[in-house]
């Protein structure tokens, strides 16, 4: 396995660390009480002193805001990990459980709280195994995993894998940002790709998935095979080759359409590439590649979906100006800033 980029979640005081375990917390949590762990991550889950942690936890907070938190991670728990209310008394019979699934839930950020920093604590152990390749905003890696697939990684994205179980009985990874997968073929074990609110299931296929936390439509594109997708074990769809889903996280729809892989991947050339990008994608991308900030003014290219790409090397004045004479914009350069106008 390629060892760069690759590194051990630790529990340290980092934002983007502390984000990366937070969601693989919810993931774990959500698989076990669905039924879904593997062993590993069951006797993780099982074997965790969830009381004393819980007990360390209440020793710091008043009774009446303990209740105001404890209600939040309920609704928390409802929205995250869909639990239902009617659920709500035979998990907590399971004390210990219940224990561990507030705490977790607390951890997210209920009252903008984390547990103690502790060296090798509880939680910690809940997450020692998942290996994270990652890339800055303006990088991009290609990644080997232990079954001969090929993951690029593009800018400011992040991988976990849990390293000991991938390609045991499945083969499971989660993605925050975009990569480009190219899958070896097993048709005896699964690749699953969880992307937000998403689950890609193949078995050895190529595609592209978009799945940046600060852009509200997730898409998924195929080069080859066949890909199915899935949110909450409901099925969306199977896409084959130049097929496209694209899904709006907000308003928790999709819709299919016809899409030339090639337009999605082209990013893989290291090229600035927009495609059927927003505004906040646009400035997203202006911002990894570029590295200045965007302000849009006037609503200026409101309710448009952009499309173009570059080469690599194109300098932002040549991409500014072939954005402006296609969607009759203006645009300054004030401070480093680049300021969209019409």
């Amino acid at each position: 396995m390629d060892e760069k980029g690759k590194k051990k979640l630790i529990y340290d005081s980092s934002q983007e660390t502390k984000q990366a375990r937070q969601d693989i917390y919810v993931k774990l949590l959500h698989r076990y009480f669905h039924g879904d762990s593997t062993d590993k991550e069951k006797q993780a889950v099982e074997e965790w002193d969830a009381e004393h942690s819980w007990s360390r936890y209440t020793q710091r907070m008043d009774e009446r805001k303990m209740e105001e938190d404890c209600e939040g991670v309920w609704n928390n728990l409802e929205k995250k990990l869909h639990f239902k209310r009617k659920s709500r008394k035979r998990i907590i019979a399971l004390r210990n459980y219940a224990a561990a699934a507030v705490l977790l839930l607390l951890v997210l950020g209920v009252g903008g709280l984390y547990l103690p920093n502790q060296s090798r604590s509880d939680s910690e152990a809940l997450v020692a195994n998942y290996d994270t390749y990652e890339t800055g905003m303006h990088e991009r890696k290609e990644i080997h995993l232990p079954d001969g697939s090929i993951v690029h990684l593009n800018r400011d994205s992040h991988l976990h894998l849990l390293a000991n179980e991938f390609d045991r009985k499945q083969r499971e990874v989660w993605l925050e940002g975009e990569a480009f997968f190219e899958v070896s073929k097993n048709p005896k074990k699964e690749f699953i790709i969880h992307s937000g609110n998403l689950k890609t299931v193949v078995k050895g296929t190529s595609f592209n998935i978009k799945a940046y936390k600060d852009l509200k439509e997730d898409a998924i594109t195929v080069r080859s095979g066949r890909v199915e997708i899935f949110t909450d074990n409901e099925q969306l769809a199977t896409l084959t080759k130049n097929q496209q889903l694209m899904y709006n996280r907000e308003k928790d729809s999709y819709e299919t359409e016809t899409a030339d892989w090639q337009d999605a991947a082209s990013w893989l050339d290291g090229g600035f590439v927009l495609n059927y990008a927003n505004t906040e994608e646009l400035k997203m991308r202006i911002k990894q590649y570029y590295g200045v900030e965007m302000e849009i003014r006037d609503k200026a290219l409101k309710g448009i979906h952009l499309k173009s790409s570059f080469v690599e090397g194109t300098k932002i004045e040549e991409v500014m100006n072939t954005l402006c004479k296609l969607y009759n914009v203006k645009y300054t350069i004030e401070n480093s800033r680049v300021i969209l106008h019409k």
